[in-house]
């Protein structure tokens, strides 16, 4: 059994999804990468940014749909299980109405992502 170690608590959760595997700086010459998430054949990449954090998903052919830019890792992990969550049922295989799910995935997950956060009094 392999054994990986992730010394950030989003990534963790992240990891503990089913089908998940998470592989933490995977590239010691792009020190921008912070973690490579496999979930399937599905591949999501959590990076440094300007500000923050940035998620993104690989859809194909050098294709990647922006999650969210400039925000925590917490945020930025959250938003790649929400968008795993959405594509579940989506099949692996290539198919147009396959890549516009994934297309529309991404977007609700940019929505949702992008709404204000409130904490009750």
């Amino acid at each position: 059994m392999a054994s990986v170690s992730i010394a950030h608590a989003a990534q963790a959760r992240l990891a503990a999804l089913r089908h998940v595997t998470v592989l933490d700086h995977p590239a010691p010459r792009d020190p921008d990468l912070v973690a490579l998430v496999f979930a399937g054949i599905r591949v999501a990449e959590l990076r440094r940014a300007p500000a923050g954090h940035a998620a993104r998903v690989h859809l194909r052919l050098g294709e990647w749909l922006d999650l969210v830019e400039d925000t925590d890792e917490d945020v930025a992990c959250a938003a790649i299980a929400l968008f795993l969550d959405r594509v579940a049922a989506v099949p692996a295989a290539y198919t147009a109405a396959g890549d516009e799910a994934e297309r529309a995935a991404a977007a609700q997950v940019r929505a949702a992502c992008a709404l204000p956060m409130t904490l009750a009094a």
